[in-house]
């Protein structure tokens, strides 16, 4: 008997394996047939364009297709036996029973009903992995019918979409055409109410790229928001005709005209049309991105059903295997067993669909693509001609031409004659006396060499005389403007708006010449001077209207923004001061001390050499400071610009060499080191001794 059982399990065993092997080769992500690879006859994006006839058919069967598509979801949703229902009534009935359990549980405990409570716990042990394995399906289950319902809400766009191209491509769209929206960073909703399709909207040439699938509709032609494009040119057209409107001007108007405007309003329709074309093709675009993340949504769905098939599968097989070994009936385990492999076999299939719907729809993403490139061509090609057409009518309207120039030349041009001639003396004088107040402003300035001076005055008389030239010239020009019969009145107010838009963005820069022409004007400091600014200590190299360039002690080149400069320290203005701060040993004599120290000041200041630096007599502060190890005697010596550090380095040249003759201690940190052993200074601690004695001995000397 136990021999037929063992005959019995090996054959169970031997059929679940060919099962599963069918079914491995049907799972297996092999290459989808002929029959379900996307059409052939299908362009690439970059091949030869459709014609009419075959973009209608493509779209009638997209529209067919997405139509069942929709269709399905709406019924697999509304399915009351669907696998929502159904993972949505296994958790409620085993999250009952499990309530029910634990309340049993906890009740028979209250009672000390002990075999009740072992045999409750071993019902609640083998409930709780059903649970959480029904808890797992039915969260996986909504999320699939939230995919499900963005996939119904993304298909009626793109069905909404192909209807209106399909209708567009046969001849019959809707009056109402959707309407271009005007340039932004996101298209608007079609129909807004800022949108007038009677008014053409300006564009950018970026349209024709075609790289991008879900990239916003591009904007018209901006020859479109020309008045001379849309009619409202000095010469305007009527709607109807295309011929001057009655509230043209009384002047003729030559046929050439009439006929370039009307070329122009037509080029402009057909700018518009192309622009709405590839508007409505991006949109597509988009829609078809959206629907390609559904479905590779729904397919990473399908292999998570797929892998809890499998790991159900393994499971049950188990289940089985212990059955037949402890010879119980495996009537219900085999049903059971048989229900997963159809379960799992339905979901590979379902995997492999979805994998090859999603080749498809990017496929028909790529031809999409293509059909975009083509209309971003078209569209380039209508802007192209819109702009020819557009400088066409400005040609033909210019009053720079010869009939209008002559005509202007016989009523204007005195004026305006007289007007230049005005400008032209106001600027010859200028110029002849920049040389004059050159020369005037040197001559009156006592500061500074003559080069100086001389720089300094031609900066602040070329500044001055070329705001004078920008004013006149700007009067002038209005004035001409206004002779020539150009309104001057938008010009003067762009001018303002302009004004005090540079005055907002490039408030720095004009804080950094009005406060250089300051600078300039107060003299605060010249070539060759060192000052401090922000910080920074050198001689100045130069001095412009925007900057200072200082060149510090190590040769480096700092270049100083005016605008930035709060405060200047000027170390050489006039005159310079060497201030000494001397220290001397607490035994030392401080009278004494200061003696000698005036006794070096008189002797330098008599010195050949040294003595024409020094403009003033030596002042002695006396004692400034009892310091740690000495104290501090402060005197200070009246010098010529630039010529403090000389002195102050002689004189401390001097101060050391009378004070060592004189003994005068200088005093300095002293540190001691004491190194023992126990049997004395041994070799090395001798040796370290001897050198710091040394050491000492030296700085004593």
């Amino acid at each position: 008997m136990r021999g037929w059982k063992q005959i019995g399990v090996w054959g169970v065993l031997a059929a679940l394996v060919g099962l599963a092997g069918v079914e491995s080769v049907v799972g297996q992500p092999a290459s989808p047939d002929k029959s379900s690879q996307p059409s052939s006859n299908l362009p690439a994006a970059n091949g030869t364009a459709l014609s009419e006839a075959e973009r209608i058919a493509r779209l009638q069967r997209s529209i067919d297709a997405d139509q069942l598509r929709l269709d399905q979801l709406q019924a697999s949703i509304d399915d009351p036996l669907g696998e929502y229902a159904r993972a949505d009534e296994a958790f409620k009935t085993l999250d009952q029973e499990l309530a029910d359990v634990k309340r049993e549980l906890a009740a028979a405990q209250n009672a000390g009903r002990v075999l009740d409570v072992d045999v409750l716990r071993s019902s609640l042990a083998e409930l709780e992995p059903r649970w959480a394995e029904a808890r797992s399906q039915f969260q996986r289950a909504i999320e699939e019918r939230k995919s499900q319902q963005a996939s119904i809400a993304t298909l009626e766009n793109k069905l909404q979409q192909d209807r209106e191209a399909l209708d567009r491509l046969r001849g019959n769209a809707p009056e109402e055409a959707p309407k271009v929206p005007p340039p932004s960073s996101s298209p608007a909703a079609p129909g807004s109410a800022s949108q007038d399709p009677s008014r053409p909207q300006p564009s950018t040439n970026g349209a024709a790229d075609g790289n991008s699938g879900s990239q916003p509709a591009p904007p018209l032609h901006p020859l479109l928001s020309n008045p001379a494009i849309s009619g409202g040119s000095s010469i305007p057209l009527s709607e109807e005709q295309g011929t001057p409107s009655k509230a043209a001007t009384s002047e003729e108007v030559s046929p050439e005209v009439m006929k370039a405007q009307a070329e122009v309003a037509s080029s402009s329709d057909d700018v518009r049309v192309a622009a709405e074309e590839l508007q409505a093709i991006d949109k597509r675009v988009q829609s078809l991105d959206e629907d390609i993340a559904n479905q590779v949504r729904f397919l990473a769905f399908a292999r998570e059903k797929v892998e809890s098939g499998e790991a159900a599968l393994d499971k049950l097989n188990s289940e089985l295997e212990t059955k037949l070994a402890a010879g119980e009936s495996i009537a219900e385990a085999t049903r059971q067993l048989t229900a997963a492999q159809n379960g799992l076999l339905e979901a590979r299939e379902e995997a492999q669909r979805l994998a090859i719907h999603i080749e498809e729809l990017q496929h028909q993403r790529e031809v999409l693509l293509g059909e975009r490139s083509d209309s971003a061509s078209i569209l380039q090609q209508k802007e192209k001609a819109a702009e020819a057409a557009s400088n066409e009518l400005m040609a033909l309207t210019n009053p720079w031409s010869l009939r209008n120039v002559l005509a202007w030349i016989s009523d204007e041009g005195l004026k305006i004659a007289i007007i230049l001639l005005v400008i032209g003396g106001v600027l010859w004088f200028a110029r002849l006396l920049e040389s004059r107040l050159v020369l005037l402003l040197t001559t009156t300035s006592r500061r500074g060499g003559r080069d100086e001076r001389e720089n300094r005055a031609r900066t602040l008389v070329t500044v001055g005389l070329n705001t004078l030239r920008t004013v006149v010239v700007f009067v002038g020009g209005a004035m001409v403007l206004d002779q020539m019969g150009v309104p001057i009145g938008p010009i003067l107010g762009g001018a303002a708006v302009v004004g005090v838009a540079v005055a907002f963005g490039a408030q720095s820069l004009i804080k950094d010449y009005f406060t250089g022409f300051m600078v300039l004007m107060e003299q605060q400091y010249m070539i060759g001077d060192v000052v401090r600014i922000c910080g920074v200590d050198g001689q100045v190299e130069a001095i412009t209207l925007r900057m200072t360039v200082l060149r510090d002690l190590e040769g480096r080149v700092h270049f100083i923004p005016h605008g930035q400069i709060t405060t200047v320290t000027n170390l050489t203005h006039g005159w310079s001061r060497a201030v000494f701060d001397i220290p001397v040993a607490y035994k030392e004599d401080a009278d004494r001390v200061m003696g000698v120290a005036m006794e070096i000041c008189h002797e330098i200041k008599q010195d050949a050499t040294f003595g024409l630096m020094i403009i003033d007599e030596p002042q002695m502060y006396g004692v400034d400071a009892l310091g740690d190890s000495g104290v501090v005697i402060k005197f200070a010596l009246k010098t010529r610009p630039l010529r403090q550090w000389e002195i102050k380095r002689e004189m401390l040249r001097r101060i050391k060499r009378r004070f060592d003759e004189l003994g005068i201690e200088i005093p300095f940190p002293h540190r001691t080191l004491y190194v023992r052993s126990e049997d004395g200074l041994g070799g090395a601690e001798q040796l370290l001794a001897e050198r710091f004695a040394s050491r000492n001995q030296g700085r004593d000397e």
